[in-house]
Formats: structure tokens, C-alpha cells, sequence
């Protein structure tokens, strides 16, 4: 046979027991040749599970004796899977949308009772009714002012005054002062009447009266009194 490299030989399709390869003879230095037989007799199958030769191996001899060829679709649960399952809850059959899943694993009507609001309508704020307390209070306190206290129901008024009604029938505070009207304190009728039946003067002559003034010592020391005026030194 002509001399061709290795990788241009034709490929073995069947390869035989007497089938050769070139090897070399170190010990010799020689190239000789081997048959398949002789290479599988140099390494034969020592131990499978304590099984020589030629061996049909078992799932036992892997170590998987348990398991068997059965698709994952057609195993059955396992005793540990079922005790596992059978502690969990069963089936729970729907509702409707208008239920709610309660405590004691009973579908119930889902409304405002079931939510502690028994007492709970769906009336706006502003179409709330005032509550049977709310009413009690409102009905201790004052109405709306009208009429003349309008104008002293929410300011302080000038301290020590006595109060008028003004020119629009409104309470309002006059220029007297409360020492001023505390002259007045303990008269039992009509000053001028009274001032009317006084003496008169010590020489005879009736002093015809018509006003009273109220002034300081010193104002009265000042003034030139006069004879139809009674004076009240304050």
C-alpha cells in the first residue's frame, strides 16, 4: 500500500474483534500491530456491583432502586405528600361578588353590618340630619341677636356709662358717667317736683328753679351762681 498520511486513511464503518491499529513496542522500539480483541483483553470490566464480564446493569446497581420507569404525569402522591395535603384546607367553593370568606370559613353578605356600621347610612354631609344631642345643646343657646342689642353683641362698651337708646332704636352709650348717675341713687320722685317744693331764699323771696348742675368745688368757687340753679358739688 502506498505511503499516506493518517488523516487521508478510509474510516473503519464496522470495527471487528480482528480489526488491527499500528502500536508501538517501546521496549523495542519497533512498530508492531494489536487486534480489538487483544486491546479489550489487556482491559476487561473488573466490578459492577460485584458483577464481571459482560454486564446488564440494574437501577439497583446505581444505587436507585426506589425508582421506578414511571412518567412524572402518571406518579402516584407519595405517603409523605398525602399526610402533607391532608392538613390543608379543601376546596372552597366561590361566591359571589357581593359575599365576603368569613372567619368561620362561611361565605356572608358583605353590607355595612358585617363592617360594625349597622348604624351607618349613606346620606352626603350636607343632607345629615343635626343628632338628637347636637339639637339638646343648640336648643340651650342663644338665638340670633336682633333688634336693639345688635350693636353691642360682640365689642366691649365704654367703660362706667350709662346706656341710651340711640336715634336708630340701637342700645348705645350716653355721656353720663356712672358717678354721675349715682346722684341720682335713693331719689324716690321727680327731681324738679322736689326741687320745685324747696325753700326759698331766707329773705322772702321764692327762687324759681328750673335746673341742676353737677360741678367741682373749684368750677363752683369760679362761676357766678345763678338764682334759678341748683348746684351739686361733686
Amino acid at each position: 500500500m502506498a505511503q499516506v498520511k493518517i488523516t487521508e486513511l478510509t474510516e473503519i464503518a464496522d470495527i471487528d474483534n480482528a480489526d488491527v491499529l499500528p502500536i508501538v513496542d517501546v521496549n523495542l522500539n519497533t512498530t508492531k500491530k494489536v487486534n480489538i480483541s487483544q486491546i479489550k483483553a489487556q482491559a476487561p470490566v473488573q466490578s459492577v456491583a460485584g458483577k464481571t464480564g459482560s454486564v446488564s446493569l440494574a437501577k439497583g446497581d446505581v444505587g436507585l432502586g426506589n425508582v421506578d420507569n414511571t412518567s412524572d404525569a402518571d406518579k402516584p402522591v407519595s405517603s409523605a405528600t398525602q399526610t402533607a395535603l391532608n392538613s390543608k384546607e379543601g376546596t372552597i367553593t366561590a361566591g359571589t361578588t357581593s359575599q365576603y370568606y368569613r372567619g368561620d370559613k362561611t361565605f356572608q353578605t358583605l353590607n355595612k353590618a358585617a363592617v360594625g356600621l349597622g348604624n351607618v347610612d349613606n346620606t352626603s354631609d350636607a343632607d345629615k340630619p343635626i343628632s338628637t344631642a347636637t339639637q339638646t345643646a343648640l336648643n340651650g343657646k342663644q338665638a340670633t341677636i336682633t333688634g336693639a342689642a345688635t350693636t353691642i353683641d360682640d365689642a366691649d362698651l365704654t367703660a362706667s356709662r350709662a346706656l341710651v337708646s340711640d336715634g336708630s332704636g340701637k342700645v348705645a352709650v350716653s355721656d353720663v358717667t356712672s358717678t354721675e348717675l349715682g346722684y341720682l341713687d335713693g331719689v324716690t320722685s321727680a327731681i324738679q317736683t322736689q326741687v320745685d317744693a324747696k325753700i326759698a331764699k331766707s329773705d322772702g323771696t321764692t327762687y324759681d328753679i328750673n335746673a341742676l348742675s353737677a360741678v367741682t368745688q373749684a368750677e363752683y368757687d369760679a362761676l357766678t351762681p345763678s338764682a334759678t340753679t341748683i348746684y351739686f358739688i361733686i
